[in-house]
């Protein structure tokens, strides 16, 4: 296993003490690349921004540096399969509750989910020069996540809040099982030039997995329902001021726009019935050793 590292980076972060080689490459710098897949068979693409204050930051973030790997790819010739890691928001949210499959028409709904599809498309129009597969997970959760390492904080003081319906619903996926799905799509060759959805087999109501992970604390919540109007102006005001600061707001307009939307949910019948892959951990056991590392680390 070899891992691209930024060049300067000070430490290898949870690299450290793994079994792994790194070498320094600039994404933006094509020869850099090229000497880093020297030697090299499979190549996953998984950097990306998710944050940016301005619409180029995502292109330059997750299109250009798409581009630059697959022409890279492209020129050392020997690379058997390009797995690019890109999203369920590139398809975009469910209109009416039902997972959405590959073949749904992609209608993504914020600046990310736009720059992830057009990555995708960059790796369509190199399928032919270099050997593509695109996988697609929803949220992706388990040690290090921070995302839901919030949610685990306002149950720690006994408050759920609510964004969104109640019965908002959600596709999730542990990550183990979605680096089981990335050597899956890796190692199989009739996966070349397709797209597929890897996700945990159940759809998730978000109340319920609240409720569990309270059960997991041993808590009783209070539900607070966060209004729409007070969460785009506490995202408006705190967009407004991260223009001046160095680092892009984690809260923003459309971080609002994806919490509120009520159907993140996709269908991995296609990687389960050309593959044979499915997920191996349900959220409640998934959430379960989430948690057990959260303590252990001593982040909650």
């Amino acid at each position: 296993m070899r891992c691209l590292v930024r060049p300067g980076r000070k430490g290898l972060g949870w690299l450290t003490g793994l079994p792994v080689e790194t070498v320094e490459a600039d994404l933006f710098h094509r020869p850099s690349l090229l000497n880093a897949l020297n030697g090299t068979e499979f190549l996953v693409h998984i950097a990306g921004v998710t944050r940016g204050k301005r619409r180029r930051d995502f292109y330059r973030g997750n299109v250009e540096t798409t581009l630059n790997l697959l022409n890279a790819a492209e020129q050392y010739g020997s690379i058997k399969q390009f797995c690019f890691l890109s999203s369920l928001t590139a398809t975009g949210p469910s209109r009416n509750g039902t997972p959405v499959a590959e073949e749904t028409p992609c209608r993504p709904i914020t600046p990310y989910g736009h720059s992830k599809l057009e990555a995708e498309q960059a790796c369509r129009q190199f399928q032919h020069r270099v050997p593509v597969v695109i996988v697609r997970p929803p949220a992706v959760y388990g040690p290090r996540d921070r995302d839901i390492l919030h949610m685990f904080r306002w149950i720690k003081f006994g408050i759920m809040p609510l964004m969104g319906p109640r019965e908002k619903t959600l596709s999730l996926i542990y990550v183990s099982d979605l680096a089981r799905a990335l050597v899956r799509v890796l190692t199989s060759p009739m996966a070349t030039g397709k797209t597929y959805f890897a996700a945990d087999r159940s759809v998730y109501k978000y109340s319920d997995l609240v409720s569990f992970a309270a059960s997991l604390m041993g808590k009783t919540t209070r539900s607070v329902f966060l209004p729409k109007a007070l969460m785009y102006s506490v995202a408006a005001a705190t967009q407004t001021v991260s223009w001046i600061l160095p680092k892009p707001s984690v809260v923003n307009i459309d971080k609002v726009r994806d919490l509120i939307t009520p159907h993140w949910v996709c269908s991995a019948e296609k990687i389960k019935r050309e593959l044979g892959f499915q997920t191996t951990l349900y959220a409640e056991e998934g959430l379960s050793l989430t948690l057990e590392w959260y303590r252990v680390q001593g982040w909650l």
